[in-house]
């Protein structure tokens, strides 16, 4: 005859048979890796020569800053002209226009004009598009982690130029066991202790990976910092540490 069950504490297993509660142990600590909330590599969309960057490894930068700047005489010059090309022929097809009201020219010679004018438009804004990319502005507020060019150089069009991570607290990525999705969940709460400053900070899983690791049988979960993280850097790392899963009828 067995004992009568008593009141299992939350994280203990009930074992009916024998009538007492054995605790399940917290799960192992977990590798734990800070990622910024954003990342790029800034690239050359010209090919010419570096006239500025602004910034330095370290700095930090406004979302659209002008972080590298480019030599784009050339470039300016291209623009005037085709501004020009589309004056005269907006100025032709005008002209044909009051020549075919009086039947001096075919519908033809008018249809041609206008193609033209349109051609110079095209023109036009293709080469203000390519002006555009004379000024390398930051896509959001942030630091400069590396740097790769320096003016007066010449680089080519897709040559890396800058690294850059975003500002604010870094995103927390771990690989966990799969069979902890039994339990894990988004608001789930944790600890990590980051190895660079000896201190524990609270956090909470955020989102859990969209597949399991077939080999090593993980799940990439991410976690937000819920406290003051401000000294955190993007690429320190740690231990993360769960609690014991709760009990579950």
């Amino acid at each position: 005859m067995t004992r009568t069950a008593r009141q299992a504490h939350p994280g203990c297993i009930l074992l009916f048979l024998l009538s007492w509660p054995v605790c399940a142990a917290d799960p192992e600590p977990v590798q734990a890796l800070l990622q910024p909330s954003a990342e790029a590599t800034l690239s050359s969309r010209l090919a010419g020569q570096v006239r500025t960057i602004t910034v330095k490894p370290g700095d930090s930068f406004a979302a659209g800053q002008s972080l590298v700047e480019f030599d784009c005489a050339l470039l300016e010059q291209q623009v005037r002209k085709a501004r020009a090309e589309l004056d005269i022929a907006a100025a032709t097809l005008a002209s044909n226009r009051k020549l075919k009201d009086l039947n001096s020219i075919s519908d033809l010679e008018v249809e041609v004009a206008r193609a033209q004018s349109d051609k110079a438009q095209a023109e036009l804004e293709g080469a203000q598009v390519q002006k555009r990319y004379c000024t390398l502005a930051a896509p959001f507020a942030g630091r400069v982690v590396a740097r790769h060019a320096n003016a007066p150089e010449n680089v080519t069009v897709g040559e890396p130029l800058l690294d850059i991570v975003a500002l604010g607290t870094p995103v927390i990525q771990m690989f966990v066991p799969s069979v902890w999705l039994a339990w894990l969940a988004p608001g789930g709460v944790f600890e990590v202790e980051v190895r660079e400053t000896g201190t524990r900070y609270p956090a909470r899983i955020t989102r859990t990976g969209a597949r399991v690791d077939a080999v090593s049988q993980t799940v990439e979960v991410f976690g937000e910092f819920t406290g003051d993280a401000s000294v955190l850097l993007p690429g320190m790392s740690g231990s993360a540490i769960f609690p014991a899963p709760q009990a579950h009828d």
